[in-house]
């Protein structure tokens, strides 16, 4: 058997990284900046989608895909309705295959299909602030045991 070319191209590793809005300002925006420049520094094709954003926004290089349709009351029935069953249905289309989904925003996990045993791609929850204290995080218990892996942004989270 011939070894593998050495000028063979590597695809790079791909991320998914769902935010809560992308192009928000604040604390959390900055450090969730920081970790998705660290992926792309290490060679990761980063996507980022902004589950509750109408227009794009680019941070880190990277502009994001916002799901909110842009019209008042189009919003306010997104927002109540349609979100979680828009995400469901974007992730699971074929062609959108990722090596990792790390969600930016534990109040995203509920719209995250369930997960697989054999689940491709593992995903991951950036973890801040008050989202998993006392009853938020009780309600999100199901889905947090169900993630590969949990990173706090701080000691104190």
């Amino acid at each position: 058997m011939k070894p593998a070319s050495s000028n063979a191209r590597v695809q790079p590793r791909s991320l998914l990284f769902l935010a809560w809005d992308w192009g928000a300002r604040g604390g959390l925006e900055s450090v969730s900046e920081d970790l998705v420049a660290a992926f792309r520094q290490r060679g990761w094709a980063v996507e980022v989608w902004s589950a509750t954003a109408r227009r794009p926004a680019t941070r880190a290089g990277v502009t994001d895909v916002p799901l909110a349709p842009a019209g008042r009351w189009a919003r306010v029935w997104y927002h109540r309705v349609r979100w979680r069953a828009l995400l469901r249905r974007r992730l699971a289309e074929p062609e959108r295959a990722y090596d990792l989904i790390l969600v930016g925003h534990a109040l995203v996990l509920p719209a995250l299909p369930a997960p697989r045993a054999t689940a491709a791609p593992p995903v991951w929850l950036w973890a801040h602030g008050i989202e998993l204290w006392g009853e938020p995080g009780r309600r999100l218990a199901p889905h947090l045991g169900a993630l590969r892996r949990i990173a706090a942004v701080s000691d104190f989270t």
